[in-house]
């Protein structure tokens, strides 16, 4: 995952990392969204597909299960203090009285026929405190509308492996 360095304080600046786009209406009118399982161990599932849903309406797509196109997606909070990769700087630059977490949604967008992988996005933000619910909506708007800027492009080979 990438993360967004330098934030200080609660703030709701939002990282945006990997590769392709969210292939437009006339590409791919339907998805077929592979939710994980709802049950004790998964509250978050349901806020997360509801999400996704609103944030790929705005593009004109719809849920169908017959879709040609898979969308996967996954939600973690994680202490800023766990690192996965080189993030430990902005952890720092925190105010050491704020708990900070790094909030993260992940979304693939694959081609149910060939495999193939269309898209792969991260959006992260670091936060004091956020609601779950708040911060699944807004990273999953970011991570199908916001463009990932030239540093924070992916390998599509290297999302891959």
């Amino acid at each position: 995952m990438i993360l967004l360095a330098g934030a200080s304080g609660c703030t709701n600046r939002i990282a945006v990392a990997g590769f392709g786009e969210i292939p437009p209406a006339a590409q791919m009118p339907a998805y077929r969204l592979v939710e994980a399982r709802q049950d004790a161990d998964q509250p978050l599932a349901a806020p997360l597909g509801d999400a996704l849903d609103a944030a790929l309406a705005r593009n004109g797509l719809h849920r169908s299960e017959t879709a040609r196109h898979d969308v996967e997606a996954g939600f973690a909070i994680r202490p800023a203090d766990v690192s996965l990769e080189n993030d430990m700087a902005a952890a720092r630059a925190f105010r050491p009285f704020c708990r900070r977490q790094i909030f993260a949604l992940s979304l693939l967008v694959s081609d149910r026929s060939t495999g193939e992988i269309l898209a792969e996005r991260q959006a992260t933000a670091m936060r004091c405190r956020w609601d779950a619910g708040e911060a699944i909506s807004q990273l999953a708007d970011a991570a199908v509308h916001k463009p990932v800027p030239p540093r924070l492009r992916t390998d599509r080979l290297a999302a891959i492996e």
